[in-house]
């Protein structure tokens, strides 16, 4: 069985109003569009930072983000039990015993909480209301508030670029 190091799980959520939204404000707008998804994406990031339980502080601490394009960020974590944490299993991790490790890695795989794509492992979530996990109600409230943060964002950047006050 193949060991899966934490740099290979990927945690992703699926926003399409938002995306929707910052799609078209892209379009119309790419200069105010790239200050808008930089305050999105350092809010979320300080919100996950501070939404992360701490027992030891390692999960906390781990929390990093990183401009990939212009209009691109990644947040990410990359220790070990993030997702058992996130999703309510054990925070030891998987089992040093390959017979146990089989039966947990069988487990997150059949109630979809992982998924194994081109040879990573994936968590393709959609958010739901019973939403439990500190990543998943840090992000649902998050796609609930971003119109407002967005409209926020974009008078900051008009008055900015225009010399207003």
């Amino acid at each position: 069985m193949k060991e899966y190091k934490s740099d290979m799980v990927e945690l992703r959520h699926n926003i399409d109003d938002l995306n929707r939204q910052i799609a078209k404000l892209v379009r119309h707008f790419p200069a105010m569009a790239g200050e808008v998804i930089k305050n999105i994406a350092l809010g979320l990031y300080k919100d996950l930072i501070e939404a992360t339980p701490v027992q030891t502080g390692t999960l906390r601490s781990r929390w990093a983000i990183r401009k990939l394009e212009p209009l691109t960020w990644r947040i990410s974590n990359h220790t070990y039990y993030l997702p058992y944490v996130e999703f309510g299993v054990k925070n030891r991790g998987l089992s040093e015993d390959p017979e146990k490790r089989k039966k947990q890695l069988r487990y997150l795989f059949a109630k979809g909480i992982l998924e194994s794509v081109n040879g990573s492992i994936v968590y393709n979530y959609t958010p739901r209301p019973d939403s439990t996990g500190f990543i998943r109600k840090t992000v649902a409230n998050w796609a609930k508030t971003a119109p407002n943060r967005m409209r926020s964002s974009m008078i900051h950047y008009l008055k900015r670029t225009l010399g207003a006050k």
